[in-house]
């Protein structure tokens, strides 16, 4: 069901920026089918909800401790794998 999403797990990048930590990550889609969104996590918690055209969310800093992982989010809302994950300390 998520083949074509395992390249999301190897582009999970990172950046502090002036606005605080941002986050990106590559379109994924669903054997072909498009998504309806993105769930990014912290600590294995839902963080945020965007929309199927969003590849990146900027997180305050007061926010950015933790372990980010970000997940497909299909037309029947089932979640694909999480990526790799980026922990900030």
């Amino acid at each position: 069901m998520w083949r074509r999403l395992l390249v999301l797990s190897a582009v999970l990048l990172a950046a502090l920026g002036v606005a605080g930590l941002t986050i990106r990550w590559r379109k994924a889609n669903d054997l072909g089918r498009p998504i309806k969104g993105y769930r990014v996590e912290r600590n294995k918690r839902a963080f945020a909800t965007l929309s199927p055209k969003a590849r990146s969310i900027v997180v305050p800093f007061s926010k950015a401790r933790g372990t980010w992982t970000v997940r497909a989010i299909d037309k029947a809302k089932n979640l694909s794998p999480r990526t790799q994950s980026l922990t900030i300390s």
